[in-house]
């Protein structure tokens, strides 16, 4: 694992590749976010604690003799991580994030550049950044394929930021693809950030067993693309949340495909109070929603529940209680 983290800090500048290469090499293994912000010290992030990065290259959960980040060194990173050309990069930019090689995501703040329409252009100035570092973890789709088996409609992954949710609906498309649990189905996946499949010149950085790749393209143009070529059996993808994402999956589910996907979502009770939430379940495409832990263990399952007798027949009143008292099927 030590050298996803190689691969992550070798993007940076050069002074802070240095500076972070200095860690202890089996705690590498072990950091799953780096934290980078102007006039404040380097932090790390392993399961659920922090820690500090000090000069000579320690790491303490108290802070002492600290390395601090300069303006300087956010700018040289982003410039070395956009291959220094801020402009090729302006789409994702705006939208807050940047895509490394080996689907790392670099989340990033600044200032905002307010277009004439209110929406926001670009950002300069940037003043932060959070690395999160991509890690395959095979077998993560285990538990939830032997509660589910293959008789699903659609399976929606919900849980906090960090619960696993990408890396579970990466060994999904594996597994499916493969025939791992079932008869192999044909598997597209939607990659709109580069994170699932971290595909590069036209290669997958993960192994997604034989799905076919969509990466770049934004979800709801990525299915109507495979369901007029691609013939899918299930389609993969991250982070529902648009209207336009939303009928694209009623589509797909009037072509007789199987969706996939992930929401954000703290618990159940979070998810129903979404105005998304509920019209992406009125569409059909979804009978089990699968909760997803915290950060401690990724990928932990809390439980896997059944949508069929959660709306009425108007699609109008959504029921918390009977969703997680009558028709949990499994809690783990």
């Amino acid at each position: 694992m030590e050298d996803k983290f190689l691969e992550v800090i070798s993007q940076l500048s050069d002074k802070l590749y240095l500076y972070l290469n200095q860690i202890d090499q089996l705690f590498k293994s072990q950091i799953n976010e780096i934290r980078l912000r102007v006039n404040q010290p380097i932090i790390l992030h392993s399961s659920d604690t922090f820690f500090f990065l000090s000069n000579s290259g320690r790491v303490s959960k108290t802070p002492s003799n600290l390395k601090i980040i300069s303006q300087k060194d956010i700018t040289d990173s982003i410039g070395k991580m956009c291959e220094y050309s801020l402009y090729s990069y302006q789409e994702q930019i705006k939208n807050g994030y940047i895509t490394l090689k080996g689907g790392h995501r670099v989340g990033i703040s600044g200032t905002g550049i307010i277009s004439e329409n209110g929406t926001i252009s670009n950002i300069r100035d940037i003043s932060s950044m959070n690395i999160r570092i991509a890690r395959q973890i095979k077998g993560t789709a285990n538990t939830l394929f032997k509660k589910v088996g293959e008789n699903f409609t659609g399976i929606l992954i919900i849980g906090p930021p960090n619960s696993g949710k990408t890396t579970i609906l990466r060994d999904i498309a594996r597994s499916c693809s493969i025939g791992k649990f079932f008869p192999l189905k044909k598997v597209c996946v939607i990659d709109q950030r580069n994170e699932l499949s971290a595909t590069c010149c036209g290669a997958p950085g993960f192994d997604l067993g034989f799905s076919d790749i969509l990466s770049s393209y934004p979800k709801d143009e990525g299915i109507m693309h495979c369901i007029k070529g691609l013939s899918p059996d299930i389609i993969v993808c991250d982070e529902i949340g648009s209207l336009a994402d939303i009928a694209a999956i009623k589509q797909g589910v009037n072509s007789g495909v199987k969706i996939i996907a992930s929401m954000h979502a703290f618990s159940i009770e979070e998810l129903l109070k979404k105005n998304a939430a509920q019209e992406l379940l009125k569409t059909g495409a979804f009978d089990k929603i699968v909760l997803l832990g915290n950060n401690q263990t990724l990928g932990e399952i809390l439980g896997i529940f059944k949508v069929g007798d959660l709306i009425d027949k108007t699609y109008r009143n959504v029921s918390f209680n009977k969703l997680v008292c009558g028709n949990r099927i499994q809690s783990f």
